[in-house]
């Protein structure tokens, strides 16, 4: 964040003397060429019109470090989902695994009754079935 915001700061400096060196420039360029200078009037319009693009511009920085910062809360969701997902899966594997073993106890249960009437006389059975 703060990588962002030095390097937005030279940024802004670099403009800022480009702007006013270009002006300078060629406020001399036309004192030697004879052209007219700029007014007051233009010159109030210009600073307006160049406050306004600084404004702008930083408007825009902000809604570029928001949008960074909702880029990596974004990410760490994404990750913390991810996470809770594995987490997940592995509990319903374990949960599989332990329902088939129950079918299978069930099953072993069944088949040793079955195998306890079978050997049974069909008098003794009869009434406990």
């Amino acid at each position: 964040m703060k990588t962002v915001v030095i390097i937005s700061v030279i940024t802004f400096v670099l403009i800022f003397g480009g702007v006013v060196l270009m002006s300078n420039q060629l406020g001399q360029a036309a004192l030697v060429s004879g052209l007219p200078q700029m007014g007051d009037e233009n010159s109030e319009v210009a600073e307006r019109v160049f406050n306004d693009l600084s404004a702008e511009r930083d408007r825009i920085q902000r809604d570029k470090e928001e949008l960074i910062a909702l880029r990596q809360a974004n990410a760490v969701q994404q990750q913390s989902l991810e996470q809770a997902r594995t987490n997940l899966m592995a509990v319903v594997k374990k949960l599989e695994v332990k329902q088939q073993s129950y079918i299978e106890a069930q099953e072993r249960s069944a088949t040793r009754l079955a195998k306890m009437y079978e050997a049974m006389k069909p008098a003794k059975a009869a009434p406990i079935l």
